[in-house]
């Protein structure tokens, strides 16, 4: 692996610990209290809202502009926003985006940060839930497992290089007005 190549595994590394640190301190309160229908629906309207507020036309002018260039401080402050994303509903990837594009990258240096940052977090959170289950899992069930892990992997590569095709041309409001809808609907469904 090439020095550059370090560097930048070592600054997603880093943007990893904060989540990964109070993911486990406070996983069992976060269980607990926020998995819950009110706090998601509270959880996708604001990081809708978030979304529409901080990404607007225009808002790339003078951001990062190359994943290289993505600082030791910037990929702190993704990893330090990340942690919202432990409050189920937020989403993991709105919340590094927001964190991104507040910390100064442009929209696609954040999503492919975001992507990249992934890979640690969502790989980890696997390996805790499948800790946690493991009184309840048999042998048998590894053939799902691995089938659901080669599907889901496959889909999130056409996500992403659609998605990044977007957001060259497109700001993430849209997004955010989806999250806001989706709230109502599940405030709505909550008061039928």
């Amino acid at each position: 692996m090439n020095p550059d190549a370090r560097v930048f595994v070592a600054k997603v590394l880093v943007a990893f610990l904060p989540s990964a640190f109070i993911g486990l301190l406070l996983h069992h309160w976060i269980t607990r209290v926020l998995f819950g229908p009110v706090p998601v629906a509270m959880a996708l309207a604001g990081g809708g809202a978030l979304l529409i507020a901080i990404d607007r036309p225009g808002r790339d002018a003078g951001g990062t502009e190359e994943l290289e260039e993505v600082t030791w401080s910037q990929a702190l402050a993704v990893g330090l926003v990340q942690v919202a994303a432990l409050w189920p509903g937020m989403s993991r990837s709105g919340a590094t985006v927001i964190g991104g594009l507040l910390a100064g990258l442009s929209r696609r240096v954040a999503l492919e940060f975001s992507f990249f940052l992934a890979i640690p977090t969502l790989g980890a959170a696997s390996v805790f839930a499948l800790w946690e289950a493991r009184k309840v899992l048999v042998a048998s069930d590894a053939p799902i497992f691995a089938l659901g892990f080669v599907v889901s992997f496959a889909v999130s590569l056409v996500v992403i290089a659609v998605l990044l095709r977007y957001v060259r041309d497109h700001d993430l409001r849209p997004f955010g007005w989806y999250r806001i809808a989706l709230a109502a609907i599940v405030i709505l469904a909550l008061a039928l």
